[in-house]
């Protein structure tokens, strides 16, 4: 018998060629599934993604408004002058993982930004401790009978100069102030550090509107050497760079891991004049933005309107534009011209401080107004504040105009829109007497109310109108505003435009409060005192509005 052997090896081969046809249609499927993925299920993910390798796209910041004011030259010429402008000044950052030495570099930008400010700090501080030494001596002998007391003052006095003239005493205080200086120091150092002393860090913004004297003066610091000082006339500012002349040709210098860009920044050339009037620019959100003030009211405005450009990255990453469709320019903002006069502004603010310091009042407040129009010649307050240094201020409520957001009482001068109330109403002229009897009692009031000069003058007796205003007599007005009555006196006060907005186009404004004659049944008190200027609150332009009023008719 014969047996024959099966042949496995075909059965093998078949199934090895099957194997391989499953896994080439595995992969089969799977490729149409990452191509279907691809090109039809997330195609706009992949080309936001190719179109972001491939295209630029920049925003284009448009350039802030102007602010103007009116001026006259010398050959008598109206112009503008500006205001609020723009001006180049430097942003000065950091690269700190480029910083060799970080903590000379505190110092460095010490010596320049801080220096000064401290050593003047340092000698106020040592110059109070004399004046408290002093104080001290003079407590000690303060009981002494008064001509032995003037004596020793003059001794003590005298004493004390002798030795702040002292060579030796000088010198050794100049020492004590220098170990103070370093004292104190240290605190910027270690706020300097914090930022510089990072070794992954590739950007940290330090100085913004740094001017181009202070930004030589940074570069000469930290381009000297012990043996070699670099003098700030030898830099110069050229296209934005600092370079040092060097033979005929100033060549661009460099400080390792600091450097700077030049950016145009709001400037304000009158400083401190104005600044109530004008508000500030200040950083929001990464952008310059206005507050308060003008720039406050009319940001959107002076601001104007982004651009953008849109274009391709060749292979070596340079930008190419496509077309003019992928280019929109910026909107630049609006310019303002006011009825401010340079002129009269800067009198106005001069003799306001000049008056508040005589009188050693807390604020004041000037308003000119050309009655005819309405039209605000000057308005000023004071203190006031630099809005090119808007932060460096003790408070943010110096930010607030006073002349539109500040309420006050305005007590006498208010009987002038009594009078004038019931004058247009008829009820009384300029020759209209009354008996003055130095005070009157109001039904629901049992204290009198009186004229200011009731202790010294009592009564005035039978008086005009005329004498009213001129003696300031609180029971003439609320004599004038009985002839009225109470609710159409009321209905006077907000035809002079007080208990709401005057609708300047500046921020803050207030619409000061006569909520005592707005009720349904006015209390005759609250009617007599409003009469002459109590009991109510008003803004200086609301008071100075009401004042045109008169003037123009």
């Amino acid at each position: 018998m014969r047996f024959r052997m099966k042949d496995n090896r075909n059965t093998l081969s078949n199934n090895r060629i099957n194997f391989l046809i499953a896994i080439v249609f595995l992969f089969g499927i799977l490729i149409l599934y990452r191509l279907y993925d691809l090109q039809i299920a997330k195609y706009d993910l992949y080309m936001a993604k190719a179109e972001g390798q491939h295209r630029s796209h920049s925003v284009l910041e448009p350039e802030r408004g102007e602010i103007f004011i009116e001026d006259i030259t010398v050959d008598n010429e109206n112009v503008l002058y500006p205001f609020a402008t723009n001006k180049e000044f430097a942003l000065i950052y950091a690269v700190p993982c480029d910083i060799a030495d970080p903590k000379a570099a505190a110092e460095k930008i010490f010596n320049v930004f801080d220096r000064k400010k401290v050593k003047k700090e340092v000698d106020e501080y040592f110059k109070e401790m004399d004046e408290a030494e002093l104080k001290y001596q003079l407590d000690q002998i303060a009981d002494l009978p008064e001509t032995e007391r003037y004596k020793r003052e003059v001794e003590i006095k005298n004493k004390l100069i002798e030795l702040w003239q002292d060579p030796t005493w000088l010198e050794i205080r100049e020492k004590n102030k220098e170990k103070e200086v370093d004292k104190r120091k240290e605190d910027y150092l270690d706020d300097y550090l914090r930022t510089l002393d990072k070794p992954k860090d590739p950007y940290e913004p330090l100085f913004r509107k740094v001017d181009e004297d202070k930004l030589k003066e940074f570069y000469a610091e930290f381009l000297s050497s012990p043996g070699d000082k670099i003098s700030t006339s030898s830099l110069q500012l050229k296209d934005g760079k600092i370079c040092q002349q060097e033979g005929g040709e100033p060549k661009p210098v460099a400080i390792q891991g600091i450097s700077h860009i030049m950016k145009k920044y709001r400037y304000y050339p009158e400083k401190e004049i104005g600044s109530h009037v004008l508000g500030f620019v200040g950083l929001k959100d990464e952008q310059q933005r206005g507050s308060y003030g003008l720039e406050g009211f009319f940001e959107n405005e002076l601001f104007g309107k982004f651009g953008e450009i849109k274009s391709e990255r060749g292979a070596k990453k340079d930008i190419v534009i496509v077309n003019d469709r992928e280019y929109v320019r910026p909107e630049n903002g609006s310019d303002l011209v006011l009825s401010i006069n340079r002129s009269i502004q800067f009198a106005a603010c001069q003799k306001l401080k000049a008056s508040v310091d005589k009188y050693q009042a807390d604020n004041g407040t000037v308003i000119v107004m050309d009655p005819k129009t309405g039209a605000v010649l000057s308005m000023c307050s004071y203190p006031s504040y630099d809005p090119n240094e808007y932060s460096q201020v003790e408070g943010i409520d110096i930010y607030n105009n006073p002349a539109i957001f500040e309420q006050y009482e305005p007590g006498s001068v208010f009987k002038t829109m009594t009078i004038a109330a019931a004058i247009d109403d008829g009820k009384i002229s300029p020759s209209t007497i009354y008996n003055d009897t130095g005070s009157i009692i109001i039904d629901g009031w049992d204290k009198p109310i009186r004229n200011s000069d009731f202790e010294s003058k009592g009564a005035h007796g039978w008086v005009d109108m005329n004498y009213v205003l001129e003696h300031s007599l609180n029971t003439g007005s609320i004599f004038a505003m009985e002839q009225v009555g109470a609710k159409k006196f009321a209905d006077y006060v907000i035809d002079f435009g007080f208990g709401q907005k005057t609708g300047i186009e500046l921020e803050t404004e207030s619409p000061g409060n006569i909520d005592s004659l707005l009720r349904n049944r006015i209390r005759p008190v609250e009617a007599a005192t409003a009469s002459f200027g109590q009991g109510i609150t008003v803004t200086p332009l609301q008071m100075i509005t009401a004042y045109a009023a008169i003037a123009n008719d």
